[in-house]
């Protein structure tokens, strides 16, 4: 009677433990998406879908490297000041991945060029405009605060050697 009772026990536990693991491989087998053409991350493939080998943090970390990619592919044409929010969107979001996500991101040379366009276009735009009229401003006022400085300056010293020769 014993002996049966250890035995019970041994089967009650077994299932009590595997039983989630077995739920948690059934409804990954079920719910993960096919991955025709991708290779697993230590995860075994049947029929084109992955098995629960690959853990939802590595499934989790596919996804934030798929949504960065997807970010940077949203820049589209990049226009001048246009392009500006998309550009800084996908640079946010790459800068914030790992360093090991950062190396998965396949379209990077994509965000490197539209940032290289985008500053390109906006030093041309700034070429073209020529100086402003805040800037134009700041140097009139500027100028004339400086000759009024220098008027002062040679009068007060020219007063100062009157003075002395008194």
């Amino acid at each position: 009677m014993v002996q049966r009772k250890q035995k019970t026990t041994v089967i009650i536990l077994a299932i009590v433990i595997c039983l989630p693991t077995a739920l948690s491989v059934a409804v990954a087998f079920l719910s993960a998406p096919s991955t025709k053409g991708v290779s697993a991350i230590g995860g075994a493939k049947y029929n084109g879908i992955l098995l629960a080998s690959e853990t939802t943090a590595e499934l989790s970390d596919r996804a934030e490297v798929k949504s960065v990619e997807d970010t940077i592919n949203a820049i589209g044409e990049v226009t001048y000041p246009d392009s500006k929010g998309a550009i800084g969107a996908a640079r946010e979001a790459y800068d914030a991945l790992s360093r090991e996500r950062k190396e998965q991101v396949e379209n990077y040379d994509v965000l490197t060029a539209a940032e290289d366009k985008y500053r390109q276009l906006g030093q041309e735009a700034t070429a073209k405009k020529g100086l402003s009229v805040g800037a134009i401003a700041g140097i009139v006022g500027g100028s004339i605060v400086g000759i009024t400085s220098i008027i002062l300056l040679v009068f007060f010293l020219l007063k100062k050697e009157e003075k002395d020769k008194k």
